[in-house]
């Protein structure tokens, strides 16, 4: 993992995660954000060992896993199909997107990786294209009238403006 020390920030250490706490506990009162209290090996502190003290803040990347090949896209544009129990992203080919089978790994963070199943320089939709949306519009089929002749606030019936009285509309 690489680790960033909120004491001393112009340098980057790195480092396992030997125990983590079983309970989280609060950032803030009343905040829903949790963190676990973690002790952490640091492998390369060299000549900083002496400004490193137990209880420091950091920050810390965890690599789960290295690939020597992939793309990483979002998540939403990576789709499980039940029936035939696979991933698949949708390829442009020509003026359409067509399902394509892929390999995938992790994904965290809105991000999934994919290992196989395309390939460089092919456009993905970022979502599944043929998914259906429920678009919320107002009912306007009840919209109020005034007697069958519109809404408020257009021309009075025979089309001409009133003159306003106390020297309005002059």
């Amino acid at each position: 993992m690489i680790i960033r020390l909120d004491a001393i920030p112009e340098k980057e250490y790195h480092g396992t995660i030997q125990t983590v706490s079983s309970v989280a506990a609060s950032l803030e009162r009343n905040s829903p954000l949790r963190y676990f209290t973690c002790d952490v090996n640091i492998t390369d502190a060299g000549r900083d060992l002496k400004r490193i003290r137990p209880g420091m803040n950091l920050r810390a990347d965890v690599v789960l896993q290295k690939y020597d090949s992939c793309f990483v896209v979002p998540a939403g544009a990576v789709t499980y199909r039940e029936r035939e129990k696979d991933y698949v992203v949708f390829v442009k080919q020509g003026d359409r997107f067509v399902p394509r089978p892929v390999q995938t790994g992790l994904s965290s963070h809105g991000e999934a990786v994919i290992l196989s199943g395309v390939e460089e320089g092919e456009l993905i939709a970022l979502s599944n294209p043929y998914e259906t949306r429920k678009l919320y519009l107002p009912d306007f089929s009840k919209a109020a009238t005034q007697d069958g002749r519109g809404m408020p606030g257009g021309m009075p019936p025979g089309g001409m403006m009133r003159r306003m009285m106390g020297g309005g509309g002059r």
